[in-house]
């Protein structure tokens, strides 16, 4: 299974952390549809895609602000920005957060705005020297420490309950399905910096 586009580690890192030899492929399967699953989930999470993107007339509703926040960040370029249709280019973006700022204000309306622009860091496994990753460590880590989590427990999926010396474990899906909020507290701890909090 190979990884998906918006895949927040590599399966080498994966199997370095959890000192599988590079030679035993044995379990990239299963590594490679936890990173798939875990980083899809730490996405919905954070209300963001983190991978590079180009996103076309995204549409807005302006509201008299001199703010507008646009959904993805960081923007590495801004195509066009239109109001009704008419391109405006009297604004100021702050890339790091994704915001354009125009001291004219954004006229309220229903849909009223379209944005093109392009957002989003490379990604671990799309490294290279022209283009380097420039994912944040700690969104990695998160996305590894999460399949180690899942991937340790893997005996147990599918199971309701087992009995290991003497001692009976109760499973469920919550548990040991990939849901945030049963994610190991770090897991949480870490995306938790780059979430996209709305409102």
């Amino acid at each position: 299974m190979p990884l998906e586009a918006n895949a927040l580690t590599t399966k080498e890192t994966v199997k370095s952390f959890l000192k599988i030899n590079e030679a035993d492929t044995s379990q990239d399967i299963l590594i490679e549809m936890l990173i798939n699953a875990v980083s899809s989930n730490i996405e919905v999470y954070c209300n963001r895609r983190f991978g590079q993107n180009q996103y076309t007339d995204e549409v807005y509703s302006g509201n008299g602000d001199i703010y507008l926040i646009l959904n993805q960040f960081p923007v590495l370029e801004v195509a066009a920005v239109k109001i009704d249709n008419e391109e405006v280019t009297d604004y100021e973006l702050k890339p790091d957060s994704g915001i354009l700022f125009r001291e004219a204000s954004w006229p309220e309306g229903e849909r009223n705005i379209k944005v093109s622009y392009k957002a989003g860091y490379v990604l671990p496994k799309d490294d290279t020297e022209q283009s380097p990753r420039t994912l944040p460590h700690d969104l990695e880590l998160a996305c590894i420490i999460w399949v180690m989590y899942l991937f340790e427990r893997k005996d147990s999926f599918g199971k309701d309950n087992e009995r290991i010396e003497g001692i009976s474990y109760q499973y469920s899906k919550q548990t040991l399905g990939v849901n945030v909020l049963d994610a190991p507290p770090e897991v949480l701890a870490l995306i938790n910096l780059h979430r996209k909090l709305t409102v």
